[in-house]
């Protein structure tokens, strides 16, 4: 898959779809974490650097995407 673009919080956020199901984010060219979908919770979960919150608000615009 290739990288694409979504919004979160009137930023725009580089998500990079990984081959482990996870998804690395980048703002302005910079990796600020990455998420990963905890299928069992029906949540998303951050695996690196990110908060639950933001997590969970970058899962769910990669969800719309």
């Amino acid at each position: 898959m290739e990288p694409f673009e979504i919004t979160v919080d009137d930023v725009v956020l580089t998500i990079e779809p990984q081959k482990d199901q996870s998804y690395k984010v980048f703002e302005a060219g910079i990796p600020i974490g990455r998420v990963t979908p905890d299928l069992d919770a029906g949540a998303w979960k951050p695996v690196e650097l990110l908060t639950d919150e933001h997590a969970q608000k970058i899962g769910q615009a990669i969800d719309k995407h």
